[in-house]
């Protein structure tokens, strides 16, 4: 670790970045295969003609770029998931990076972002957020806290955790019960918990109310897409997010974890943001 940070500033982040559209690249496989029964080893394939892919189109990011998203043996259209999720992952490693502590905090906020990034495709791919997934968030939140040394015998700093778990879990479980499920799933609140449980009470209602600005602000873009038909072609979006109306059932999870990534890295007031647009 010393090493590493002996290297060039520009260095070092050249290289996080790489590490992280890696990791975007395995846990496009990991999106893929989960709750399949499929081992997470097995060669990759195109999923039109079932030709075995070789090193030089699995590079990430580059490989879709350089093959305008088309298969190379049969040409058929390769879904834009795998670049934004190779983009996306080696983006948050970047900004984890630049914002937490280097050792131990920084590794457990890498693995955190991207337990994330795997619930966001999940849930936009399929509407549902799978319990292991969020068991295994509760775990990440867990080693967080561990990480930061906040495994102390203080109770009010334990207490104060705890509450933004409960305010975050209750005030969406309540919209969850007034809605009857229509506002957002239950593996939503059930995901709130342990982001709750990482941000604190007072940071988790900036979260809560992100979570609607970002889900309104996103969901008028993707209904524009759907009007101007951007989604045509090779490059269509999800099935989760086709047709879109006012009406339409959209993953609420993404927005949940966009809001919290503002919240944890940069530590987003609403109350200000309020205040200052007054």
């Amino acid at each position: 670790m010393d090493i590493f940070l002996t290297l060039p500033f520009w260095y070092q982040v050249t290289m996080v970045a790489v590490l992280g559209a890696i990791i975007g690249s395995f846990l496009n496989v990991v999106i893929y295969r989960f709750n399949t029964g499929r081992s997470l080893s097995g060669h990759s394939h195109c999923l039109s003609c079932g030709q075995q892919l070789t090193w030089y189109e699995l590079i990430p990011v580059l490989s879709w770029l350089v093959q305008c998203g088309l298969c190379r043996h049969c040409g058929c259209g390769v879904t834009v998931r795998y670049l934004l999720v190779e983009a996306s992952t080696s983006f948050l490693f970047v900004l984890a990076f630049l914002n937490i502590p280097f050792g131990l905090p920084l590794l457990v906020s890498l693995v955190l972002v991207s337990l994330l990034m795997v619930i966001t495709a999940y849930d936009i791919a399929h509407l549902i957020i799978p319990d292991k997934l969020v068991w295994l968030t509760l775990l990440g939140a867990l080693l967080w806290f561990w990480s930061v040394d906040l495994f102390s015998s203080e109770t009010e700093l334990w207490l104060y955790h705890l509450l933004g778990a409960v305010f975050a879990g209750g005030s969406y479980g309540a919209l969850w019960l007034l809605s009857g499920g229509r506002w957002l799933g239950f593996g939503d609140v059930k995901l709130a918990v342990p982001l709750g449980l990482v941000l604190g009470a007072s940071s988790t209602f900036s979260f809560i109310v992100l979570s609607f600005w970002v889900g309104a602000g996103v969901s008028l873009v993707l209904i524009m897409f759907q009007w101007f038909k951007v989604s045509r072609g090779k490059t269509r979006l999800p099935s989760s997010l086709k047709q879109l109306t006012m009406k339409s059932e959209v993953p609420f999870a993404p927005f949940i974890i966009i809001a919290f990534l503002l919240v944890f890295f940069w530590d987003v007031n609403v109350l200000q943001l309020v205040t200052f647009g007054w």
